[in-house]
């Protein structure tokens, strides 16, 4: 019985291994299709820290990342990679100035020993142009100095600034004066079988934007990762040709999970006796090598590279230009070997040919624009700069706590890493994902991914629905989570963008559990009295809920004696519950299902107690136990977005959508036949006067206006603050536009009275649905069209009307501050940043830089503006 059990197991173990032999080789098999999907920053994240602390921005900082290999993935500059992250390029440059090779993008690191004075931030200048979903065509450039790259002055400047002081940025080096390259990098697929079969074209145009002849070594680098499951050795790039007149150099890249990719590097300006390729091993500490061999003063310096053979490889190319001239460098990654060399002609059709593809369609994606507006024009470009932003945005991505936690202790590290994963050993990330900005936020935030997907489902909607779907998925979702649950908003927008029922029914029990748990774990009962007033109260207990420092107290550190429940939290649930009804009802729920919301929503709507009637506003709770042991409670009286929030959470419905449903309709209160919301008409409308005063006559929304609403949006504290500060607890808070004044979160961002898109998008919506499914009111619709015209003013300039051209392309743009690079050589659209928030005064750019992520809502202002405000 024995040996039958197991010969039938030996024979199950065949058959896996057999199986598994048989997928490996179709992977093989299949082409390699490359996209934007390398990080811009893989040093100083948890991924790779080893550290004893946990600190890890001082375990792998950026100059310890060119020679320390990584452990989870691989970062590089404009680069890309297979959607495993194994085979990877990307380019590296040098002036001949610096101490070495520019393969990655340079900033201040954040952590309790930040260097920067607001946390990290990089310090580059970079611009994502054009991306099409597919990947076929991908544009960026890099602004690379002809003097050497400032590292130390960056450094010791912020070093030198506190949080109170503003950020010292490479704008304000002058290190452009002196002239720079512009570099102008360019993906191409060949699609459609006429030039290699999935080959992707990489291009390099260098333009010297100097007064005198200057030179660049431009390194196009292929590179397979370390991180493969179990630690295996990498496998090898090999030459296959040398450089030669004739033919130019090849180099075939094996994989065992990958079929062969083979390297072309054209040999233009390659020297005849300069280094060619040059190898390394990636692997180890020698993975700098052959940048510390390009910059090395003397030949005795240069390390010992290898000869044909390694997991990393770079081929030199020399540019010396005249002051405006420009020059190409090209690299063809391909399935098959070459048998002779592709002309340059061959790989310029076809980069042109996948530009003009990826135009046309963003030009179909842009046809609400109204016929004044070219497809060229400023709001055209923000919009496709916005959604390619996206597309560029896209990363992968690995986290697996307890294996990461199980191959440290077999490396010997048993306690190097004092990181207790409970509560995240569900967590097996090994996927593309939405990164809100590839740099400064190189990891997924729940919320972030809600808002992304939003937009991306514009575009490239089987992405954002299979985003969604993952954060809700085993793999990822927790019951320990505590941002927003912004999902179900997110779930029904890009519902609604797609009409895809099967999506609704798959992600609508995600949302349903995710809700529940909301319920089960964060609604706590009233430490204070027990009357009857207080019989139908529901609150929702402290906790980090996305807007960092929003109130006086960290709400995530609530001292011992206090208790705080959050109008914000509230809001989100309640919304959570309308846009599952939603889905619910478009998903083909029974009437059973349906009243289960229905009755939530009722039980939510009683127990609500965050409005204060004397002051027309809701605000936080906040319980706090005195000397005597009595708990006594108080509304937390700051002017915030935590009580403009309640207005968010309304939803028009069309009723008759659920004709024949009579358990449905028993449970409507005939009241609320078209809206329902969390506050009631009166309660809606007084919070709203607070935000925009609903009088006859223009709102004055001047620069010395006091309130919520300024020149460039609605600021996320009210400008009343800056004159009647509020202390709690200690801590005190003050109306700040700009960047955070404040060490809390780590100073990196602030929401104590700049712009945020995403919360400026969300009042627009409730607008809009108050007027369509209450009592219409032109004054709401003139809000909308207000803070629309307003947001995209910080992108576009001032606005001079909605019916034609704005903003010359001379004109500043309120996003760039003061530098005045911006204001000049980098003026048109294509060189504008999306940073992660607004200056509430100024429309100056804070915080990260390239966060498209959920400032490409810029989009839904513009669609919001032109598709509905002024088309009716």
């Amino acid at each position: 019985m024995k040996r039958q059990y197991q010969a039938k197991a030996t024979k199950q173990k065949q058959q896996q291994q057999n199986l598994e032999a048989t997928e490996a080789k179709q992977l093989r098999q299949a082409p390699v299709e490359f996209g934007p999907y390398l990080s811009d920053r893989q040093w100083a994240t948890i991924r790779e820290d080893l550290s004893a602390d946990g600190s890890c921005w001082e375990f792998c900082d950026f100059h310890r990342s060119h020679r320390d290999p990584y452990l989870a993935g691989e970062d590089g500059l404009l680069g890309i990679c297979d959607s495993g992250c194994r085979l990877c390029f990307a380019w590296g440059f040098w002036n001949g100035k610096d101490a070495f090779v520019k393969e990655k993008l340079f900033g201040l690191t954040g952590g309790v020993r930040a260097q920067g004075n607001h946390g990290e931030d990089v310090k580059e200048a970079y611009f994502y142009q054009l991306n099409s979903p597919s990947h076929d065509y991908m544009r960026a450039k890099y602004i690379y100095p002809v003097e050497a790259f400032p590292y130390d002055r960056l450094l010791a400047e912020n070093a030198k600034r506190s949080v109170r002081d503003d950020e010292f940025e490479i704008y304000d080096t002058g290190v452009f004066d002196k002239g720079y390259w512009e570099i102008c990098v360019e993906y191409a697929r060949d699609d459609d079988g006429s030039g290699g079969g999935g080959d992707t074209v990489c291009v390099m145009t260098a333009k010297n934007c100097s007064d005198s002849e200057s030179t660049l070594h431009a390194l196009p680098t292929v590179w397979f990762s370390r991180h493969q499951e179990g630690g295996q050795r990498p496998a090898e790039t090999h030459r296959v040709t040398g450089a030669n007149k004739s033919f130019p150099p090849t180099v075939e890249c094996r994989h065992p999970e990958l079929p062969t990719v083979f390297a072309q590097f054209s040999n233009e300006f390659m020297a005849a006796d300069g280094p060619g390729i040059l190898f390394t091993r990636n692997e180890t500490e020698e993975k700098n090598a052959i940048s510390r061999y390009l910059t090395a003063a003397r030949a005795q310096d240069r390390p010992r590279l290898p000869r044909d053979a390694g997991s990393k490889c770079s081929s030199v190319h020399q540019l010396t230009l005249a002051p405006g001239a420009a020059a190409s460098v090209c690299v063809r990654l391909s399935n098959r070997p070459q048998s002779r060399p592709v002309p340059l002609l061959v790989t310029n059709e076809l980069v042109a040919r996948q530009r003009a593809k990826t135009e046309a369609f963003y030009a179909k994606v842009l046809d609400w624009l109204p016929e004044s507006y070219h497809p060229s024009s400023d709001l055209a470009e923000i919009c496709r700069l916005a959604y390619s932003g996206l597309l560029w945005s896209k990363q992968y991505y690995e986290y697996r706590p307890t294996r990461y936690l199980k191959c440290r202790e077999a490396a010997g590290i048993r306690n190097a890493f004092r990181w207790n994963p409970h509560g995240w050993e569900h967590l097996d990330n090994a996927d593309i994902l939405s990164m809100p900005d590839k740099w400064e936020f190189p990891w997924y935030a729940s919320w972030d991914t809600g808002f992304q997907a939003a937009v991306l489902a514009d575009v490239d909607p089987d992405f954002a629905k299979a985003q969604l779907e993952l954060m809700l998925s085993d793999r990822y979702m927790s019951p320990e989570g505590q941002n927003p649950p912004v999902l179900a908003w997110s779930a029904y927008e890009v519902f609604k963008s797609t009409g895809d029922l099967d999506f609704a029914r798959r992600i609508y029990p995600r949302l349903k559990l995710n809700f529940a748990w909301w319920l089960r774990h964060r609604r706590v009962a009233s430490q204070c009295s027990a009357d009857d007033s207080e019989s139908d109260a529901v609150y929702f207990k402290s906790g980090f809920l996305g807007m960092d420092n929003i109130c006086a107290i960290d709400r995530s550190r609530v001292p011992d004696n206090c208790r705080i429940y959050q109008a914000d939290a509230y809001a989100w649930v309640f919304a959570t519950g309308l846009h599952c009804l939603r889905l619910a009802a478009a998903a083909g729920q029974s009437d059973s299902e349906l009243c289960y919301w229905l009755d939530w929503l009722a039980r939510l709507q009683r127990g609500f107690r965050h409005f204060d009637d004397a002051e027309g506003f809701c605000f936080d709770i906040l319980e706090e136990r005195g000397a005597d042991g009595v708990w006594r409670r108080t509304h937390v009286r700051i002017l915030s977005m935590v009580g403009l929030m309640p207005l968010t959470a309304v939803m028009d419905f069309d009723w008759s959508d659920l004709a024949g449903r009579e358990a449905v309709a028993d449970a409507i209160d005939s009241g609320s036949r078209c809206l329902v919301s969390l506050l009631n008409s009166r309660q809606w409308v007084k919070v709203f006067e607070r935000l925009f005063p609903l009088r006859e006559g223009p709102a004055d929304c001047s620069d010395a206006d006091e309130g919520f609403l300024g020149p460039y949006g609605v600021r996320m504290v009210s400008r009343w603050h800056r004159k009647h500060p509020v202390t709690l607890a200690q801590s005190t808070l003050n109306y700040e536009p700009g960047e955070s004044r404040t060490g809390m979160y780590g100073g990196n961002s602030n929401w104590r009275g700049p712009v945020w898109l995403c919360m400026n998008y969300l009042l627009v919506q409730a607008a809009l649905r108050v007027h369509k499914g209450g009592r219409p009111d032109p004054r709401l619709r003139r809000f909308a069209r207000q803070v629309c015209e307003r947001v995209l003013s910080i992108f576009v300039g001032k606005h001079d009307g909605v019916d034609g051209q704005t903003a010359a392309t001379n004109r500043r743009r309120p996003l760039h501050g003061e530098a005045k690079e911006f204001a000049s050589q980098w003026r048109g659209a294509e060189f504008a940043l999306f940073y992660e928030y607004f200056h509430g005064d100024t429309g100056r750019g804070c915080g990260a830089s390239h966060q498209t992520g959920w400032t490409a809502l810029v989009v839904k202002f513009a669609q919001t503006l032109h598709k509905r405000l002024v088309a009716e």
